[in-house]
C-alpha cells in the first residue's frame, strides 16, 4: 500500500468525517479492483492486528515493573553500605583511564 493510499485511509478511520471518507473513495476509484483488494486486506491485517499488539505491550509493562523492583532490591543486597564519606570511592576511577 502507497504512503498516501496509507495516509488517507488512518485520516479516514480516525476522523470518521464524510469528505475524508469522499477523499478516500475518489483515490479509491483511480485504482482496479485487484489493487483495492489488496488495500482492503492490508488494512484489515493491520486494524485487526494492532489491539493484540497493544495488549501485549501492556501487559509486558505490567509484569516488567516487578521484575526492576526485584532486580534493584538483590543489586542493593549484593553491596555493602558504604559510610557516607566513602559512598562512591569504588566508582572513582570510571572517570579516567585506567
Amino acid at each position: 500500500m502507497d504512503k498516501t493510499l496509507a495516509d488517507l485511509f488512518t485520516s479516514w478511520w480516525v476522523s470518521g468525517k464524510r469528505d475524508v471518507a469522499t477523499v478516500l473513495a475518489d483515490r479509491l476509484q483511480e485504482l482496479d479492483s485487484e489493487q483495492i483488494a489488496d488495500v482492503l486486506l492490508q488494512f484489515r491485517s493491520a486494524v485487526t492486528t494492532l489491539p493484540a499488539l497493544v495488549h501485549a505491550f501492556r501487559l509486558s509493562v505490567e509484569r516488567m515493573g516487578p521484575a526492576f523492583q526485584g532486580i534493584a532490591h538483590a543489586l542493593s543486597a549484593a553491596v555493602s553500605e558504604e559510610p557516607p564519606e566513602q559512598q562512591g570511592e569504588g566508582f572513582r576511577h570510571w572517570g579516567r583511564p585506567l
